[in-house]
C-alpha cells in the first residue's frame, strides 16, 4: 500500500482498529519512505502519480 505521508496515521489507526484482535499473529505494519513514484502511463511523478 502506498499512501501520502499525511494519511499514514489515519490509515494505520483504521487497520489496527478493524483488524487487531489482541492475539499473537495479528501482524505488523511496516512504514518506509518511497524515494520516487513514476506513473508509467502518464509520466507523472511524485505525489501526483499516486
Amino acid at each position: 500500500m502506498v499512501i501520502k505521508e499525511s494519511g499514514v496515521d489515519p490509515v494505520c489507526d483504521t487497520i489496527i482498529g478493524t483488524s487487531g484482535t489482541d492475539e499473537v499473529g495479528d501482524g505488523k505494519i511496516f512504514i518506509s519512505l518511497i524515494d520516487e513514484i513514476i506513473c508509467v502511463r502518464t509520466g507523472e511523478r511524485g505525489g501526483d502519480a499516486i
